[in-house]
């Protein structure tokens, strides 16, 4: 399980370079929503293997689609703007602030003040202590954590299969991301034509099949093990994202970004050890 799970942290955190070389062809909210059809159609046929209904009633169409808004159109469309404007290690190092954003939108007490203190030391290693290099797409991508997080603490609020509530999530907020992307950026599904097979492939692998095996690994994982060991593993995405970025986006090493992503990495194994022992006692 241990192994399916770093997998599974691996093809997400790849994701994102994936989707950062498909931007430089496709504009954002075009990919958004084909990002999303494409999942929603992956979730049907899991859940058809599953054989989970995806039946919902129409009282709670509202907060199904509150959670589309903020985890799927506001998330994607900020989260994919921000990428065309960052590195691929920026992005990866925005990330790792996803504890910090969410203790701050559900004002939850860190399972580690200290863990959480060196994982911001760690980021702010990273901008070399100079917070001028902030820009728009900085605050993009952590507009659009804010978002997902959000999403989060309102679907721990729901009695319901967490597939059912993945798939009416994105089948209604990839319908509330089609007005922006018509007002934004005109009908530009042309874009998609200019895409190689290549780019095509890994867009495939990583987006639509990997989405698919992600699904499955945490729901299974989280049915086998605690969810404060599935939550370490999912934060390992933006390791992965980071060491993307430096192969396949050609992104120059920079000593101060290492150092960060490796502060981080011991605050995330300070902040399992600390929610273990919480649990424990």
């Amino acid at each position: 399980m241990h192994l399916q799970l770093i997998l599974a942290s691996l093809i997400w955190g790849l994701n994102i370079v994936v989707m950062k070389l498909t931007l430089i062809s496709v504009p954002p909210y075009h990919l958004a929503i084909v990002r999303v059809l494409l999942s929603c159609l992956v979730l049907y046929v899991i859940a058809r293997w599953q054989h989970v209904p995806l039946t919902v009633s129409y009282r709670q169409l509202p907060g199904l689609g509150m959670i589309g808004l903020l985890n799927v159109s506001l998330n994607f469309g900020l989260s994919f703007y921000g990428l065309q404007l960052l590195e691929g290690n920026q992005v990866a190092l925005l990330n790792t602030l996803s504890p910090l954003i969410m203790c701050l939108v559900t004002w939850q007490a860190p399972a580690s003040w200290a863990s959480l203190a060196l994982c911001l030391f760690g980021f702010y290693t990273s901008i070399h202590y100079d917070l001028s290099v902030f820009q728009t797409g900085h605050f993009y991508i952590l507009l659009s954590l804010a978002c997902y997080q959000l999403s989060l603490a309102r679907i721990q609020k729901l009695s319901m299969d967490r597939l059912v509530i993945s798939f009416w999530s994105m089948l209604l907020g990839g319908l509330l991301l089609l007005g922006p992307a018509y007002v934004l950026e005109g009908w530009a599904w042309g874009s998609f034509l200019s895409l190689s097979l290549s780019q095509w492939f890994w867009f495939g692998l990583f987006s639509v099949v990997g989405f698919a095996l992600i699904q499955l690994v945490y729901i299974k994982a989280g049915n086998r093990m605690s969810m404060v060991a599935v939550g370490f593993y999912m934060n390992l995405a933006p390791v992965f994202t980071y060491l993307g970025s430096l192969i396949f986006l050609h992104e120059r090493f920079d000593i101060f970004v290492g150092l960060g992503m490796g502060m981080v990495l011991v605050s995330l194994y300070w902040s399992k050890k600390s929610a273990q022992r919480a649990l424990s006692s």
